[in-house]
């Protein structure tokens, strides 16, 4: 049998990210069954009593998994969890080992690479349980060149997903070359510095989707604030003709830790705009500038300074050539087709 390990706490299913949730979904598809996995935990507490109760929990989650799983069973989890490290790190090896499993692990973060403190949480995802996998699904050739490098897993045992799916249903507005961009996500001027220089320095219009902000007076006409949507209306809203996919404090390039993650991994938001029919734009040094050079869906920049002056030289012609290799990725996004595709690579190890 095939089966996804699915987190729940309190026997109440985890309100996950789109991301996650879209996998689970993708993967009941191709035949995998649900494996939950219930724990107790208090997410709100962060004592050492709570952390000690939720691993204990974790180590009687992992006891039952067992119990339903099969000599020579598939399980998929999706990494990194989010029930307790320390018992995962003790008991998946021992589960693995004592059932003769298959793991795939499809990697979502790197907990030691998102310029967070790398404290030994993110150290046990990244650097011990993530060797216990038989296949890994990576996010591109740059992190898997990253996982073999620096976290010793072998170009052997890691399948490159490419570009996350983003599933939803619904029809796409059509979409017209105005030369508008468009930014979807945290718009926290403290957390995302770069958003409000850019306002302050395009002269474009600009569409704004998200939290952290609220329209404000003095903007000028060409800035339009739309509000926060569900992960699953959100593409049926988006306006522009550019989407934005940038990262940390600069807009000259994306500097800062956020901003140097974006050469290793592959930012849901790129999957959000291309899923709606529109081309992104990118640095040239994120791993995703790779996607969209080989696909023709977007631009690449070194700096947001140049976009302004990028956009004014595409023709309608071209922006419509673009479109329609946008709208290709799209149909396959919202079909599961890349993760679908890794995952067979994966079966196939």
């Amino acid at each position: 049998m095939k089966y996804i390990l699915k987190e729940k706490y309190d026997s109440a299913y985890n309100a996950g990210s789109k991301a996650r949730d879209d996998v689970e979904q993708i993967v009941q598809s191709l035949s995998y069954q649900d494996l939950d996995f219930i724990y107790k935990d208090d997410c709100y507490s962060k004592s050492a009593w709570h952390k000690l109760l939720k691993n204990v929990n974790c180590f009687l989650g992992w006891h039952r998994v067992s119990k339903k799983l099969q000599n020579g069973d598939v399980l998929l989890i999706q990494h990194p969890m989010q029930s307790g490290v320390y018992a995962s790190k003790w008991m998946l090896p021992r589960v693995k080992k004592k059932k003769q499993l298959k793991l795939i692990a499809v990697i979502h973060d790197l907990p030691s690479m998102r310029g967070l403190k790398c404290d030994n949480t993110a150290k046990i995802h990244d650097f011990q349980i993530l060797q216990e996998y038989d296949c890994v699904i990576s996010h591109n050739s740059k992190m898997t060149a990253l996982l073999s490098k620096n976290y010793q897993i072998s170009s052997e045992k890691i399948a490159n997903l490419e570009i996350f799916d983003y599933l939803y249903e619904g029809m796409l507005p059509i979409r017209k070359f105005d030369r508008s961009v468009v930014i979807a996500g945290n718009l926290n001027f403290e957390k995302c510095p770069y958003v409000r220089d850019f306002l302050q320095q395009y002269q474009g219009e600009v569409h704004l989707y998200g939290v952290g902000i609220q329209e404000q007076k003095g903007w000028y006409d060409r800035i339009h604030y739309h509000g926060a949507f569900p992960p699953s209306e959100l593409p049926l809203q988006l306006k522009g003709s550019f989407g934005i996919v940038w990262d940390g404090i600069s807009i000259e390039s994306c500097a800062g830790s956020t901003g140097t993650y974006l050469k290793y991994n592959n930012p849901h938001k790129t999957s959000l705009y291309l899923s709606a029919g529109v081309p992104v734009v990118v640095w040239e040094q994120a791993a995703m500038a790779d996607f969209v050079r080989k696909h023709h869906v977007g631009i690449v920049v070194s700096s947001l300074l140049d976009l302004e002056k990028q956009i004014q030289n595409i023709s309608e012609e071209e922006y419509q050539e673009m479109v329609d290799h946008v709208m290709q990725i799209s149909e396959m996004l919202r079909d599961g087709i890349f993760l679908k595709t890794a995952l067979r690579q994966c079966e196939g190890m």
